[in-house]
């Protein structure tokens, strides 16, 4: 039955976007972190790849490259942004045909040019696009809260499913197979959830100062609560640093009074949430020790990550630091037989995005990642800054709040590079963008007659004496 009201409600956005493109982009939007749900349609007719998102991907870009000649014409793109845009799409786009290249020359190890090419290529590109698209397409206030609401909204139906499931099945037991049978019932795999969910958290309290009513700005707090407790519920350390984290750099670029309230608030979690502490303190066990120390298991705190996962990625690094060896290398290098061998199993990324990109793409490569997100996160942090106008602070602190998260979860098992629960974030980032670029030329428009007239004034002939 909710996939008959998936279909229906796709042909409705489609029927909409006939008259308005962006309608369908919002749409996009809306169910792009339903994408993993297991009762999601993969395939249409026996066709692998044909599913209702993808059809109105489709339908939207070609909807908005008829519609948009008609449209007003908004400012362009800055050229800093567009090299940084470029550099990212350009190491992407490098990593994966180094990868295809290595499949095509026997190291594939399992890979295969066409998995290479959708999953790593095409599908990532589809989240820039997309990007792309709000940026060009949010050029008034409407549609800008208009995407920004479809995002959060998109992240509070994921914070309502997995509250749901962690609620019915309880907080105890073996949080290992929780998280596992959490990511089978939701579609993302807690750390994918947890890092959407606390930058989410953030965004809706930037918001609250956007509304003008009070009813909107009380409800807006409260939504806030479902992504904050979610976050607390899905037992990700990951997410409970970019909870924290992500708080902290909004104290320090805006609400100073945060800073305060911060300790208070972790502390309250901790005492109100006793999960969470005992999540935290995994491979901690100050009971036992010869001296009264406290003994640390780093295997236990990092999964594994420092004893098996990182130095055969670090090792890999080294034999190719410029230019890495593409994309997916943790798998087509020796560092997969060395950890099958140490685990039995390999997985499809180091669990450290500055490692992967490193491995995959070389000092180079990754260079220009960090670039775009150094950018991403500067326009963001001014925009939150502005005191004149609601509409932007409230754009840069969804985006700022979300990049943070993301980036912040990097260190522990997320990947820099697109992948499908970044849709939000890229559309914020292009939405910021808009906004960032639409407030320089109103200024420059505001200053442009004040300097003509102080020219026309200095070039006057003097009067005479």
């Amino acid at each position: 039955m909710r996939v008959y009201a998936l279909y229906v409600f796709t042909l409705i956005l489609m029927g909409a976007a006939m008259r308005d493109w962006f309608i369908g982009a919002c749409g996009l939007l809306l169910t792009s972190l339903i994408l993993e749900h297991p009762d999601y349609p993969n395939s249409m007719l026996g066709v692998s790849g044909v599913n209702p998102w993808n059809i109105l991907f489709i339908w939207v870009v070609v909807l908005w490259m008829t519609q948009r000649p008609h449209e007003p014409a908004a400012p362009p793109m800055p050229r800093a942004a567009r090299l940084l845009i470029g550099g990212y799409v350009a190491a992407l786009t490098i990593a994966v045909a180094m990868g295809v290249a290595g499949a095509w020359g026997g190291s594939g190890k399992g890979m295969t040019v066409g998995s290479l090419v959708m999953d790593y290529f095409l599908n990532p590109m589809k989240i820039v696009v997309l990007g792309y698209l709000i940026f060009d397409g949010a050029k008034t206030p409407g549609r800008q809260v208009a995407t920004m609401t479809c995002v959060v909204v998109s992240a509070l139906v994921t914070s309502a499913l997995a509250l749901k499931y962690r609620l019915a099945t309880g907080l105890s037991g073996d949080f290992m197979r929780g998280r596992q049978r959490l990511g089978n019932e939701v579609g993302l795999h807690a750390n994918q959830m947890a890092w959407v969910l606390a930058g989410t958290f953030w965004g809706l309290v930037a918001m609250v100062g956007l509304w003008k009513r009070r009813w909107m700005r009380w409800a807006t707090a409260a939504a806030a609560a479902l992504p904050g407790l979610a976050t607390l519920v899905v037992q990700s350390r990951a997410g409970y640093l970019a909870l924290g984290m992500t708080g902290l750099v909004m104290g320090v670029v805006r609400w100073r009074k945060l800073l305060i309230l911060l300790p208070a608030g972790a502390l309250g979690v901790l005492l109100l949430v006793p999960s969470v502490a005992d999540r935290l303190m995994m491979g901690i066990d100050p009971a036992h020790s010869p001296m009264g120390q406290t003994q640390y298991d780093l295997e236990v705190i990092t999964a594994g990550r420092t004893d098996v996962l990182w130095p055969p990625v670090i090792d890999v690094i080294l034999q190719s630091p410029l230019i890495g060896h593409g994309r997916v290398s943790i798998l087509r290098t020796s560092a997969r037989g060395r950890i099958e061998a140490a685990i039995g199993v390999c997985p499809t990324h180091p669990h450290n995005a500055v490692l992967e990109v490193l491995s995959d793409s070389g000092v180079l490569g990754g260079g220009l990642i960090i670039a775009f997100y150094a950018g991403f996160v500067l326009v963001s942090m001014r925009l939150f800054r502005q005191w004149h106008s609601p509409l932007a602070t409230a754009v840069g602190g969804v985006a700022l709040a979300l990049v943070t998260a993301r980036l912040v979860t990097g260190v522990s098992g997320h990947s820099y590079y697109p992948i499908r629960s970044m849709f939000g974030l890229f559309a914020m980032g292009g939405l910021a963008l808009r906004v960032a670029t639409n407030a320089a030329a109103t200024a420059r428009t505001r200053a442009a007659p004040v300097s003509a007239s102080t020219a026309a004034l200095s070039l006057a002939p003097p009067r005479p004496a």
